[in-house]
């Protein structure tokens, strides 16, 4: 099986990362995010970019990323927005499509 976790930098996403790379059920782990240690890069706020072709043969999609801070989210609204309602519904549509 092949796992995509997105907002790989993420408490869940590395907790999750570190349980399926213990089993041998899950052959491959892609990690997407904003880190130069993940395997594909996203900005959410600018997720045309992305290649979804890479989705391609992917079994799960684990989707992790968000604006997570209550202050970050009230103090940048706007922002917050783009990345955690916009940035998250064209991924997951996009990423439907592949």
């Amino acid at each position: 099986m092949k796992v995509a976790i997105v907002g790989s930098s993420g408490y869940i996403a590395k907790a999750l990362t570190e349980h399926f790379q213990k089993n041998s059920y899950i052959e491959k782990i892609i990690r997407i995010g904003r880190s130069e240690n993940d395997d594909l890069l996203l900005e959410l706020n600018n997720c045309c970019d992305f290649d979804y072709s890479s989705l391609i043969g992917i079994d799960y999609i684990i989707f992790t990323a968000a604006i997570s801070s209550p202050d970050k989210c009230s103090n940048e609204y706007e922002q917050s927005y783009k990345v955690n309602v916009e940035g998250t519904s064209n991924f997951i549509r996009n990423a439907l499509d592949k």
